[in-house]
């Protein structure tokens, strides 16, 4: 391991492995940001032909871009000889870049979905209770699978890591300051959205991207 006098090198199929997801990831945003046009409300801005939905685009190309960036440190990572094999440093920078891109991209996929049937007044009492119900059980799924990309996954990598303790714990540091300044840019999105519609704006909280499901 890391304190057995050998530098350790991890093989590029694992590497590869993620590029393949981050490529998956990069289908997901494409194909949300294709159906943002048939989402309710938005607003116009000069740029834009249309109205644009400015929270869900922002959270879809932070996910684009951060995944462009994991692509990129992963493809640093590998080392250029006969063996073929990938730098742990980079390799596991990579691993947080990619988390905090998934992360971003489950807050764009189930962000308006729950928007959607939260501000849905159905005439049947019993149609309304039903739905509440599936809004919940996508919050509490969307939830999951935000606490499981956000910090079961990097808490993983960092374990499973061969790289100092140091560096680890400061790889940590960094992923959580990076993902609350990431965040701010989804939560002042939403506010801006909010303002044509006068009351009722999303309150801000600069540690709102360390619970983001919560204000779904």
């Amino acid at each position: 391991m890391a304190g057995s006098g050998r530098k350790v090198r991890v093989a590029v199929n694992v590497m590869r492995a993620r590029l393949t997801m981050l490529g998956f990831n990069l289908a997901i945003i494409t194909f949300q940001n294709s159906q943002a046009k048939l989402f309710q409300g938005g607003i116009k801005l000069s740029g834009f032909r249309d109205v644009i939905h400015l929270g869900t685009g922002t959270v879809l190309v932070c996910a684009a871009a951060l995944s462009l960036a994991a692509m990129a440190v992963f493809l640093a990572s590998a080392i250029i000889d006969e063996n073929g094999l990938c730098e742990p440093y980079c390799l596991l920078a990579g691993d947080l870049l990619m988390y905090l891109a998934l992360s971003q991209t489950v807050i764009g996929y189930f962000g308006p979905y729950l928007d959607a049937i939260s501000g849905e007044v159905l005439p049947d009492a019993a149609s309304s209770v039903l739905l509440g119900r599936i809004g919940l059980a996508m919050q509490v799924l969307g939830g999951t699978v935000w606490c499981l990309v956000a910090y079961a996954g990097p808490i993983v990598a960092l374990l499973r890591s061969p790289c100092s303790r140091p560096m680890m714990v400061l790889l940590m540091l960094v992923y959580l300051v990076s993902l609350v300044a990431i965040g701010q840019f989804w939560t002042i999105a939403r506010i801006v959205e909010a303002t044509p519609s006068g009351p009722g704006l999303p309150s801000y909280n600069l540690l709102a991207p360390l619970v983001a499901p919560l204000y779904w």
